[in-house]
């Protein structure tokens, strides 16, 4: 089989990533409209009308150090609102 080329590969990369970056933008659409939904039919408005919905989110890091150190330092992040 014969292998692809560099420039081929990238040509090939970029029609991908393309793609998965607009099905990934049109997904997260979806969800904000049907989050917005949700936060209508529930009342879930501020005073100016905007549809206000509950956030999840974390943040976590890690620093590895291969070969030599064998180290991990690891955090989470957490607020409470």
């Amino acid at each position: 089989m014969p292998s692809l080329s560099s420039t081929a590969y990238l040509n090939n990369l970029s029609t991908v990533s393309d793609a998965v970056q607009d099905a990934a933008i049109e997904e997260m659409i979806k969800a904000g409209n049907e989050e917005r939904r949700l936060a209508y039919e529930c009342g879930n408005i501020d005073k100016d009308g905007t549809p206000v919905c509950t956030v999840i989110a974390d943040g976590q890091w890690s620093k590895r150090s291969y070969k030599m150190k064998f180290n991990a330092f690891s955090g989470a992040v957490f607020e409470n609102k």
